[in-house]
């Protein structure tokens, strides 16, 4: 399979995860930007996320789209949904799972190109607009391939409301 036929297949995903947003009820649309590191128990590469998680709310799902790249050219595109939790008024949780694509390029080989992505972040509101999130994640292709090492990561960053 081509790499643009493989992006083609992340990019249905990502349309299809993002749809029927008719029936939902509005938020506030989200920008994360994050920083971090994947691959915590081996040699493991910085890694920089961006996402984009959608003001639509199905009974307090919220659709995602996103895409981390690390500094050994691995790159993952992905769509999933997020939980929002509100702890207090400034405190929130928030578990969340994906699936995309997923290109290692010199970083670690996750054993396929299909990979989920599953996600814990603790937040904190700065003001109205910003909120201060770190996170723990993991990475797996669910023994869709042969070998499924699956890799950890831990991260921080900001989430913008637009």
């Amino acid at each position: 399979m081509t790499h643009a036929v493989k992006l083609s297949i992340a990019s249905g995903i990502v349309l299809a995860g993002c749809m029927n947003s008719m029936l939902a009820l509005a938020a506030e649309d989200m920008l994360d930007l994050r920083v971090g590191r994947l691959d915590l128990s081996g040699p493991g590469s910085t890694m920089a996320q961006v996402e984009y998680r959608s003001g639509v709310d199905w009974a307090g799902l919220r659709p995602q789209l996103g895409l981390f790249t690390t500094n050994k050219n691995a790159v993952h595109l992905y769509a999933g949904l997020a939980y929002p939790l509100r702890v207090t008024n400034r405190w929130s949780l928030t578990p969340s799972a994906s699936i995309g694509y997923y290109d290692n390029g010199n970083d670690i080989d996750l054993g396929h190109d299909i990979e989920f992505y599953t996600r814990l972040d603790v937040s904190y509101r700065i003001n109205d607009a910003v909120q201060f999130a770190v996170g723990i994640a993991h990475i797996s292709n669910a023994d869709l391939g042969e070998h499924n090492p699956g890799a950890e990561a831990a991260y921080l960053g900001f989430t913008f409301d637009l």
